[in-house]
């Protein structure tokens, strides 16, 4: 060991510990893994990196490294294997994670191995992948190979947020690890002719390439970037999300819609003083145009449509895991003509994530202005005239007579019967004219999104003011505490009667008919007596984080839910959301292989082409890249034969054509004899047959 290798391997050791630690840094901070240990994965890259560099200071310093590394697997597996059981849950909350992200991105489901997501952090999983970069940094450099391998191994964790435009990794992280590939790419040439030069080099450009990238960052602030379209065509066809079913969405995008999936995070907690299912309001819609939901001027100030107490009431307690911009409130709600609306929610300009709220069973004397009640019963024309003949030509008639809730029922149930309930649906098709339309005489499934939004409009052509809400449903029993996941995000219809105020109708298969007499009943004394409102202070310690697609879970009762929609109802079917991941991974395995053979076909093909002269010239330049492969010298003799092929007049006879050939088949033979994953890579970047 010379004085040369012992800098070349702390150069290795820097360079590695930098690129691991920034690589597993950009994948906590862009996909949100907000219980990772960064400080703990500091430590272990560095002291895994300066491992590597010391392994590879002697011969056989990898290959006794990997042999550690498996005797302690191996070791683990039979005292009980905790530490691989931790690595399998760990791996399987950061596949899920950024799966997560990418079917909100596109649309090919989740990955999620067991029902219940593991309440764990990603930090061994990111172990492993910081272990697997520095070896292949630290063996680049100490062995002075080319980064034809490092490059694209110590940008893989980067790549993987780049694709997606909400995953965007801390710049200290992208910093530290972009500074580092820079070095050891502009480093790597010299290093190969002049190790002691290479050293120096990495000395001088430190702090220099560091300085640079920093500036870089200042000069472009990431708050500059503009997302560019440059396919329009696949923009659309790929950039599918759940919008339609968001609870937090200022525009549900209804030909947007996607899958549902997996997801067992709490959105918050519900306390109620009665039992019975709870309907948490979160935001209304009241201006459609065939395509989307949006709120219109009327959705903001005062709203008197929820008149005043007439049944028991009952005292609802709500804490979000993370501070919303608007409060959620249990329907009906009493007070609410105190309260100030903003495109048809209530403010929560505090930010609190604790309060609670009084809630009626029944009320009277509620009212809107004619305003209101014109948008709420607005349909664009074109709509207008094909739901009619739609009903017209069903010979559809409620029997209602005069009664609004009747007719409320009655359009309910209609719309319960046009589709089954999906959380799987078609997505709708192009040439389409209203997705209201379209769901009532084509569509075969759908989920809450697809049969509330059917029920607004119908209610509206028959003249009864009616908005699309979205919220949370919890089906709690008093006095306890019940965790509402993501999943019961949920959408229902309010429709307005005269005299009694905004009342809810589900039209959701699975969720019954749903009135305000279907709020809980059983009568309980209230844990307290406040006024309406009533909060309770509790400042939040994080900023929101994106809540505009919901994933979904199981309930206590073991009831698969949706993503952005809700349980499922009874006997409702739910895909495997991870078949689409499998699909993909098994094309990129065929398409790899696939481009193996092919290469392999026409590289025979390329070398039996033209003269015998021609082709040993062919067979020598592949040859020479066998001989670097190997650091082996290459052979004199077919030297000699390759220069009299290209200088002379002499044409090769076959037999010495055939030279050429056994020794690419030597050479081969070699070739595999190295260990597998080498021999492998080796085969698919070179053709080696």
């Amino acid at each position: 060991m010379n004085k040369n290798s012992i800098f070349t391997g702390i150069s290795a050791w820097l360079l590695a510990a930098a690129i691991s630690f920034g690589g597993v840094g950009c994948l906590l901070t862009g996909f949100s893994f907000e219980n990772g240990n960064i400080v703990g994965l500091l430590l272990f890259c560095m002291i895994v990196s300066l491992l590597w560099s010391i392994a590879f200071q002697f011969r056989f310093g990898a290959m006794v490294g990997w042999l550690g590394i498996g005797t302690m697997v191996i070791g683990d597996w039979m005292s009980g294997g905790w530490l691989l059981m931790q690595l399998r849950l760990s791996f399987e909350v950061l596949i899920h994670q950024i799966s997560y992200k990418y079917n909100i991105g596109y649309g090919w489901g989740v990955v999620q191995w067991s029902e219940i997501l593991p309440n764990t952090s990603p930090d061994f999983a990111l172990a492993a992948v910081a272990l697997i970069v520095s070896f292949v940094v630290v063996g680049t450099v100490c062995c002075r190979k080319s980064t034809l391998l490092a490059v694209p191994v110590s940008v893989l964790p980067l790549a993987v947020c780049l694709v997606l435009i909400d995953t965007v990794p801390h710049s200290m992280y992208l910093i530290i690890l972009l500074a580092a590939l820079v070095l050891m790419m502009m480093t790597t040439p010299l290093r190969r002719r002049d190790e002691r030069q290479s050293n120096r080099l990495i000395a001088w450009l430190l702090v220099p390439v560091m300085l640079m990238t920093c500036l870089l960052f200042r000069v472009i602030p990431q708050e500059g970037y503009q997302p560019h379209s440059y396919f329009p065509f696949f923009d659309g066809w790929l950039q599918q999300d759940d919008s339609g079913n968001a609870v937090y969405a200022d525009t549900v995008e209804l030909n947007r819609l996607g899958n549902k999936f997996n997801d067992t995070r709490t959105a918050l907690t519900v306390t109620a003083t009665k039992d019975g299912r709870l309907y948490l309001r979160g935001k209304c819609y009241d201006s459609y145009d065939g395509w989307q939901w949006t709120t219109s001027a009327c959705s903001t100030g005062v709203d008197y449509g929820w008149g005043f107490p007439r049944g028991t009431m009952g005292m609802v307690r709500i804490e979000t895991e993370e501070p919303l911009d608007f409060y959620l409130l249990p329907s009906p709600l009493q007070g609410a003509q105190n309260f100030d609306f903003e495109n048809g929610a209530l403010p929560n300009k505090e930010h609190k994530k604790v309060y609670s709220y009084r809630w009626m069973d029944e009320s009277s004397g509620g009212f809107i202005n004619m305003q209101v009640r014109e948008q709420c019963r607005s349909l664009p024309i074109y709509t207008a005239v094909q739901v009619q003949k739609y009903l017209q030509e069903r010979n559809w008639r409620s029997e209602s007579s005069g009664n609004t809730e009747q007719l409320a029922q009655d359009v309910g149930k209609l719309v319960r019967q046009s589709a089954r309930y999906s959380l799987s649906p078609e997505k709708t098709p192009a040439g389409e004219n209203d997705f209201t339309l379209w769901f009532l005489t084509k569509a075969e499934s759908g989920y809450c999104a697809h049969f509330a939004t059917t029920a607004t409009v119908l209610l509206r052509a028959l003249g009864v003011p009616a908005r699309y809400v979205t919220g949370y449903t919890a089906d709690v029993q008093a006095g306890k505490a019940q965790q509402v996941p993501y999943s019961h995000a949920h959408a229902w219809v309010e429709y307005f009667v005269d005299g009694k105020g905004w009342i809810i109708l589900d039209p959701t298969p699975g969720y019954g008919t749903v009135g305000a007499s279907t709020a809980p009943t059983q009568s309980t004394q209230p844990t307290t007596e406040a006024t309406e409102p009533t909060t309770e202070a509790t400042e939040p310690t994080t900023a929101p984080t994106e809540q505009t697609t919901q994933p979904s879970t199981q309930d206590s009762q073991g009831t698969t839910t949706a993503t952005g929609g809700e349980a499922a109802p009874q006997g409702a079917q739910v895909r495997g959301e991870g078949f689409l991941w499998i699909l993909w991974c098994l094309l990129a395995i065929g398409a790899i292989g696939g481009q193996y053979r092919l290469r392999c076909l026409l590289l025979k093909r390329h070398l039996r082409r033209g003269e015998s002269n021609t082709q040993a010239l062919r067979h020598w330049r592949i040859l020479n890249r066998r001989y670097r492969l190997l650091k082996e010298n290459p052979s004199p003799h077919l030297k000699e034969l390759a220069e009299k092929a290209k200088f002379s007049q002499h044409t090769l006879t076959e037999e010495e054509l055939e030279e050429f050939r056994r020794e690419m088949r030597l050479l081969s033979g070699k070739l595999k004899e190295k260990p597998w994953p080498v021999h492998t890579l080796l085969c698919l970047v070179f053709a080696i047959e």
